[in-house]
């Protein structure tokens, strides 16, 4: 497994579906977004009212 390549598609995975869960309608007043600058390989949550 190349970890160079590996590790950041599972890790945005991960977020991924923490954004979604989220996003669920029990906090219908917040949003909650991944940013990825994948030429720089960063990632990031931010959740907004």
């Amino acid at each position: 497994m190349d970890k160079l390549i590996e590790y950041p598609k599972l890790i945005k995975r991960i977020l991924t579906e923490y954004i979604e869960l989220c996003d669920r309608p029990s906090q219908p007043n917040i949003e909650t977004f991944l940013i990825t600058d994948k030429q720089n390989g960063h990632l990031f949550s931010y959740s907004s009212i």
